[in-house]
């Protein structure tokens, strides 16, 4: 695929500008051919902004589309050109790290989190927001683009049950 044909063929989150869920398929299955086949690894980060719709109902729906733009923006600064960055709900979002095993992924996943708290310091409506991350390798721990997704997502929601927000 050209890099011209690229934004053409994917449709695009209004409020960040990325890429959306039906983009994330299509890379996704393409990533799982390569790594398999050629033995390339890559690792899907799924994350989530935990108590999301709690920050939504206390603050306001602006509040929260603050908070993701700034989200998507630590993300992107955090990324590789070869890397793919996707936006596929409300507080839902995705990077396929190519090239990328789960030490890479986990110290990356961990540098976000860090990048993303201290983009809110000073900032009370967000003060207890937290950034929930699950991490799965393919070829070494999945084959196919939906274990693949299957897998990262499970990892996420046993991080977030691990989170407990600060009293």
């Amino acid at each position: 695929m050209s890099p011209g044909s690229e934004d053409e063929s994917m449709g695009r989150d209004r409020l960040t500008g990325l890429p959306d869920r039906g983009y994330l398929d299509q890379r996704l299955k393409e990533e799982v051919h390569r790594a398999v086949r050629y033995e390339q690894p890559f690792t899907l980060v799924a994350m989530q902004v935990d108590d999301f719709t709690s920050i939504v109902d206390a603050f306001g729906r602006s509040a929260g589309d603050a908070l993701l733009v700034k989200l998507a923006y630590v993300l992107k600064q955090g990324i590789r050109e070869s890397d793919v960055l996707v936006r596929t709900a409300d507080a839902d979002f995705y990077v396929i790290l190519v090239q990328a095993g789960r030490d890479q992924a986990a110290a990356w996943a961990q540098r976000v989190r860090e990048g993303f708290g201290l983009s809110f310091e000073g900032d009370r409506r967000f003060a207890g927001a937290h950034l929930s991350a699950g991490l799965c390798v393919c070829p070494t721990e999945a084959i196919t683009a939906y274990t693949v997704m299957q897998q990262a997502e499970t990892a996420m929601y046993e991080d977030q049950a691990c989170y407990r927000p600060p009293a």
